[in-house]
């Protein structure tokens, strides 16, 4: 069971000229020190009428060739709460004769890109001309690979404030990647290093995520395979990308689970997490955590996740929705060309999903159903807190057991009662403030030990998750 996610349109598709054909990314940092939400996406609007690029390289494939009928733009936005964002008046570009906009710049040639799909914010970074780093996937002038050779694959850029930025580098080959769709947005606080979910090239072409390390941003590990289907999917499933954030000691992300079927592609998500950062688990195996919207709406067939941020008493998710699939490449034609739903012109938007925090995923009971934990060790004087959803007349009672498993006396269900805190959040009192801390005697003489097992009993209510003591 997940928690209740409100789903909410942040930038609608067409409201300014350079973004009538499209938005998409609405890569998104919480900036500390200016109080402020950043956002660097992307918008496009019609262009020259010419033909649709041709393949000209057989190692490419035909997803990451840019038609040169739409002109393409990296875009900046921000937001003081991260609901309601403005589009500042940069005057950085000159759009159609005119310098009030919103824009960064604007992709040049075949095979480039207008900016960075992933933006990072490096506040320890000694060089103030590298606070900022943009990884993409183009073709860059400048190489940092063996020859010094320009070419295409995964390209860095640099930002002393995230609007002027450096011409992209190639680091890393498209012979041996296909797309850098997602970065961990600060360095992993267990090894001290930047985390890329980089997919390799294979061939025959299929789509999984990989894990890969570095250092410095520029030289990165070859990924290793994090995350693949199994033979419980169809074979249509393939893994496309993976969003990804840091909730407490828990890694949560969101994977993007392409359909590759010759009739309907769309793309779709799950709920995954990680304990080491290294491997991955998936919650609901072919679950949407997302749902796709009712056809027609703008995310409809398909969500592509793209930054996971906890603000106040929520998580933010923010991405992109669109209500064409993505188009097959399955089977002996090329590319199929992505598909909405009859009478419906194509439509893309940046979203926001809210999410209460921490109700990521839990145990459900309409009626009565019991939840045992495993033993834990209860340190400090905080007692037990629970986050949970209570639905009409909800109920959720807790009861500690000793070492074998019978309820300590003054800390049966029948004693215990929630009292909320904020959003979610409960402590569990029992009898007369009784709060189940450690070396800590009832009335009825029983005594909670350093290790006891915690039995929920729920009823109409959701449980997500529980604390034994302190933080």
């Amino acid at each position: 069971m997940f928690g209740t996610i409100r789903k909410q349109l942040i930038f609608p598709q067409g409201e300014r000229p350079w973004e009538t054909s499209g938005l998409s990314w609405g890569r998104v940092i919480y900036d500390p020190a200016e109080h402020l939400f950043k956002m660097w996406y992307r918008s496009r609007c019609p262009g020259n009428a010419q033909p649709p690029s041709k393949k000209v390289d057989s190692t490419v494939e035909s997803s990451e060739i840019v038609s040169r009928t739409v002109r393409d733009f990296f875009c900046y936005a921000t937001s003081a709460d991260g609901i309601q964002w403005d589009r500042p008046d940069l005057e950085m570009f000159d759009f159609n004769g005119r310098r009030h906009n919103n824009i960064l710049s604007e992709s040049m040639s075949e095979y480039s890109m207008a900016g960075f799909d992933n933006v990072i914010q490096d506040t320890a970074e000694p060089n103030p001309e590298h606070r900022y780093k943009g990884l993409t996937f183009c073709s860059a002038q400048r190489s940092l690979l063996t020859g010094n050779q320009p070419g295409m694959g995964i390209c860095v850029g640099y930002s002393a404030d995230g609007l002027r930025w450096t011409a992209p580098t190639l680091i890393l080959s498209k012979t041996d990647f296909t797309d850098c769709d997602m970065v961990l947005p600060a360095r992993d606080p267990d090894t001290g290093k930047w985390i890329g979910f980089f997919r390799p090239r294979t061939v025959p072409k299929r789509r999984f995520i990989g894990y890969s390390e570095s250092t410095d941003f520029e030289h990165w590990t070859f990924p290793r395979m994090l995350l693949a289907p199994t033979p419980d999917d169809d074979e249509w499933t393939e893994f496309y990308g993976l969003a990804a954030g840091r909730v407490g000691a828990v890694r949560i992300g969101l994977l993007w689970v392409f359909h590759n079927h010759p009739e309907f592609s769309p793309v779709t998500q799950e709920l995954v997490f990680s304990e080491s950062g290294r491997d991955w688990h998936r919650v609901a195996p072919r679950t949407q955590f997302l749902p796709l919207g009712i056809v027609g709406e703008r995310d409809s067939r398909s969500i592509y996740p793209t930054t996971i941020l906890d603000h106040n008493d929520e998580h933010f998710i923010y991405f992109t929705g669109l209500n064409s699939d993505h188009g097959s490449d399955y089977g002996p034609r090329e590319m199929g060309p992505a598909k909405t739903a009859p009478g419906q012109q194509p439509d893309s938007s940046i979203n926001l999903a809210r999410l209460p925090w921490g109700h990521w995923s839990g145990w459900r009971a309409d009626q009565d159903g019991l939840i045992e934990t495993d033993f834990v060790t209860n340190y400090g004087a905080a007692g037990i807190s629970i986050l949970a959803e209570l639905g009409t007349g909800g109920q959720i009672q807790c009861e500690i057991l000793d070492q074998f498993g019978r309820p300590i006396p003054g800390w049966d269900k029948e004693a215990s009662r929630l009292v909320p805190v904020a959003n979610g959040r409960y402590a569990i009192q029992w009898g007369a403030g009784l709060t189940g801390a450690d070396s800590q005697e009832s009335p009825a003489g029983g005594k909670v030990g350093h290790v006891v097992k915690l039995k929920f009993k729920l009823r109409q209510a959701t449980l997500f998750g529980f604390q034994a003591g302190t933080a």
